[in-house]
């Protein structure tokens, strides 16, 4: 069942994001301070503790939820769907401009880009890796069967 959203909550963790977002362009995410969010987003620093620890912690928490989602589309596009891929994603980041712009904040010198493309690299290479293998095998197989019937048209 899904959970209704109160719209008071997302007003407000909007606000939060439009305010990390444009400290974030004057100074990297572990230099800004709760008050300083707080002020720019026009907030209680009490607010702000109800959904998040730190701006460190928020960044780090929204950056895995677009990385989850993106995972759910890649997920829902596997077996060579790319079309839909590239589709379902370009669609994600243009209905959700905030989401593009906080993946190019880093986090201890890493990009938020950088941390969703190590991610997919680990849970889906092997699968690439995978199909790879078994391509040049079939590529080997049919070789050698058009070398065998070459030589033995030879000869």
């Amino acid at each position: 069942m899904e959970e209704k959203k109160d719209r008071r909550i997302i007003r407000t963790k909007k606000l939060i994001v439009d305010a990390l977002i444009s400290i974030l362009k004057e100074k990297s995410v572990e230099n800004i301070t709760v008050s300083e969010l707080a002020k720019k987003a026009d907030i209680t620093r009490a607010t702000f503790y109800q959904y998040y620890k730190s701006p460190v912690e928020m960044l780090e928490t929204l950056q895995n939820e677009i990385t989850y989602d993106v995972e759910e589309i890649v997920l829902e596009t596997e077996g060579g769907d790319a079309y839909g891929f590239f589709n379902r994603l370009f669609n994600y980041f243009y209905n959700n401009p905030q989401k593009g712009k906080l993946l190019s904040f880093p986090i201890n010198n890493i990009s938020g880009q950088e941390k969703i493309g190590n991610n997919l690299h680990e849970k889906y290479i092997y699968k690439i890796v995978l199909f790879h293998k078994i391509y040049f095998i079939k590529i080997i197989i049919f070789h050698n069967l058009v070398l065998e019937t070459i030589v033995d048209i030879k000869y």
